[in-house]
């Protein structure tokens, strides 16, 4: 009897964190604007930014998303205060939570890190 409960205890063990990892889900910065490529993001509170070179190359333009309830999860949409170049931008979902353009994590409704580079982990 007891073996038998060892073994479906590891069983359900293993459903579980099987679920959790079927569960990951989280939100993308777009990987490129139409100017250029996706440098680096940051995610403060309910807000993501993403920044991308500008068409002269000097300097990055940061296209703002902002989050609102929506149920048990947080729906993003471009700010009005993000410049034109941002214009129809939108927060891509990333369902295995891959990658390093991930500043939302949508099951844990919190930002994964601060800010973000492309090609290295989060911050």
């Amino acid at each position: 009897m007891a073996r038998f409960a060892l073994i479906a205890t590891a069983l359900i063990a293993s459903l579980l964190s099987l679920s959790s990892v079927a569960n990951a889900r989280c939100l993308a910065c777009p990987n490129c604007d139409g100017v250029g490529c996706l440098e680096y993001w940051t995610c403060d509170g309910t807000t993501i930014t993403c920044y991308y070179p500008s068409a002269d190359g000097t300097t990055y333009v940061g296209c703002e998303f902002d989050g609102t309830p929506e149920y048990t999860y947080y729906e993003f949409d471009l700010s009005t205060s993000s410049p034109s170049d941002c214009d129809g931008l939108v927060i891509g979902d990333n369902s295995k939570c891959i990658g390093t353009n991930i500043p939302w994590n949508w099951v844990s409704n919190e930002c994964t890190a601060a800010e973000g580079y492309v090609g290295e982990p989060g911050s």
